[in-house]
């Protein structure tokens, strides 16, 4: 658990100053908002996974927040993906900027919306997912 626990804060510590810098590029208030609360979702859905009185006593919120991260991270990958695709292809080392959201995307936002999907798999049909115990 104490793995877990370290990973979650890390993803979460991540994901706050990726909001930060949402709000610092473009000030929208709404956007820094919804990233933050996309990131807190992915926090509490890695806690849930592994806590069981959290995940009943989130209970059907579970559905919503998995829903509201998912539909966040894909518009800001769809996002991202048309940026880079309508940018000319440069080696001034602006690319490193996507590596790096690549690296943050697989081993940071995928992990969480896993663990959403089968709390949300879970709360819709009860005790059919076995829960590995951290």
């Amino acid at each position: 658990m104490t793995a877990f626990l370290i990973y979650a804060i890390a993803r979460g510590g991540g994901g706050f100053l990726l909001a930060i810098r949402s709000w610092q590029e473009s000030r929208n208030l709404a956007s820094a908002g919804a990233h933050l609360i996309a990131d807190v979702s992915a926090v509490l859905f890695l806690l849930g996974y592994a806590d069981v009185e959290l995940r009943a006593g989130v209970g059907g919120w579970w559905v919503l927040l998995f829903l509201f991260a998912a539909i966040w991270e894909v518009a800001r990958w769809w996002k991202q993906l048309r940026n880079y695709m309508s940018e000319s292809f440069s080696t001034d080392g602006e690319g490193v900027g996507g590596s790096g959201m690549l690296v943050w995307e697989v081993f940071a936002v995928a992990p969480p919306l896993i663990a959403g999907f089968f709390l949300v798999f879970d709360f819709l049909f009860p005790n059919q997912w076995a829960f590995v115990a951290f």
